[in-house]
């Protein structure tokens, strides 16, 4: 069944919508599947954070040696996107492993001694930045096909990949207390990287491997890593080759040299939203997040 929408290509499996690329087949195993014990999982709403929290996740795990693998090498190999491609890569990879996700918390395969990492960001802008994605997802290059007004009512009904941005949200934030799931916000990893780098090495720290610490006695490691995964940083790496979205055995064909890195800056709301929009978008956070969202310092 498809999903209601305007411009862009989905599809509905088990209740949640998804590009008309995934294959179901790996989306519901990895739904079905539970995780290794010290498996870490990154899991957000789409562009909420998630490959800048896998960066520096990857860095602190690799003692900040080296640069960033390639994107692909990323999402397909080493940190594997599960519903897109499949578990068959995770299953690949030594335990622990450091895997990727963007299901809400009732979909995301659940083991109490794996690790969840998730991020909240300011819903307008991730409006903004998952139009420009998608137009480039699914090769929209008709100036009049999927505009940002277009986008805007499909992201309010929830009419975009993954679906409802709130419930995702709500659905994580219900356990953020939770002593295996980190809870982020955008805005304040953007406000202070060093104090963001700091509490995911807390996190992922063990009675093997105490990150927090090693960060803490050595100054230089700290700003190695904060460095790497700056934006700018990330944005010079080097992303797709073409050759590696032929097969869909690895993203159903998802095309290439998509622009995953574009502004990462917080407020770039105000260079598309009009004021009826904007108040109807404050209306909606009101009332989806109540008192919640002072927690999150978007005022």
């Amino acid at each position: 069944m498809n999903c209601e929408r305007f411009t862009l290509p989905l599809k509905y499996v088990d209740g949640l919508c998804y590009p008309d690329y995934f294959i179901d087949k790996n989306i519901r195993e990895t739904v079905n599947w539970k995780p290794d014990d010290g498996d870490v999982i990154v899991s957000t709403y789409p562009k909420c954070g998630t490959t800048w929290v896998q960066a520096i996740v990857w860095m602190i795990q690799n003692n900040g040696e080296g640069s960033l693998p390639r994107f692909n090498d990323m999402m397909i190999k080493l940190t594997p996107f599960m519903e897109s491609i499949g578990i068959d890569a995770a299953k690949a990879l030594p335990s622990p492993r450091h895997l990727k996700s963007h299901l809400p918390f009732n979909l995301i395969p659940k083991n109490r001694n794996a690790k969840y990492i998730t991020v909240v960001r300011n819903p307008k802008d991730v409006c903004v930045s998952f139009h420009h994605f998608c137009r480039e997802l699914f090769h929209i290059h008709d100036v009049h096909s999927c505009t940002f007004d277009q986008f805007f009512e499909e992201f309010i009904k929830g009419a975009v990949p993954y679906g409802d941005y709130f419930d995702h949200i709500l659905s994580w934030y219900k356990h953020k207390n939770d002593e295996n799931v980190l809870f982020l916000v955008y805005e304040q990893m953007k406000k202070n990287h060093y104090e963001a780098v700091m509490r995911i090495a807390k996190f992922l720290s063990s009675k093997e491997i105490d990150y927090e610490k090693l960060l803490t006695n050595d100054p230089n490691l700290l700003k190695t890593i904060v460095e790497k995964t700056t934006f700018d940083a990330m944005k010079n790496l080097p992303v797709n080759d073409p050759s590696e979205f032929t097969d869909p055995k690895n993203v159903g064909d998802c095309g290439n040299l998509i622009k995953f890195y574009r502004k990462g800056i917080v407020g770039d709301w105000v260079t598309c939203f009009n004021a009826e929009q904007n108040n109807r978008m404050d209306n909606l956070i009101k009332q989806k997040f109540g008192d919640i969202v002072n927690e999150f310092g978007w005022n």
